[in-house]
């Protein structure tokens, strides 16, 4: 039970850079880091969960990794598509994590309830 917490701590320490300035008014570097948490590791922790790594800093690696990889995927298909803002792929990002996240959640759910 103490590794499934800790799999969500570290995508909550994120999920709060991000929200906490979004809900207070701060100053432009606070929202820069919130910027760079969301960009650099939020949806890499999410989905990096599915995938089989031996120790944590494996793991943070390629969720760095994983991050990067899909920002730079999503900016490029939405440069193509004559749609990109920074917004639109914050979004698109945000939405990529929420639906890695949703079946571990879920099945838990279901676990329990069984």
């Amino acid at each position: 039970m103490k590794k499934r917490i800790g799999a969500y701590i570290w995508l909550l320490i994120p999920a709060a850079a991000v929200l906490l300035p979004a809900a207070v008014a701060v100053g432009q570097p606070w929202r820069a880091l919130a910027a760079i948490a969301l960009f650099c590791l939020l949806p890499g922790l999410a989905l990096a969960h599915w995938l089989p790594v031996g120790d944590r800093l494996t793991h943070l690696v390629l969720a760095v990794a994983l991050s990067l990889s899909l920002a730079t995927l999503i900016s490029t298909v939405l440069f193509f598509a004559g749609q990109w803002t920074w917004q639109r792929c914050a979004e698109a990002l945000i939405a990529i994590t929420i639906l890695a996240c949703l079946p571990r959640v879920a099945g838990r759910r279901i676990r329990r309830s069984a």
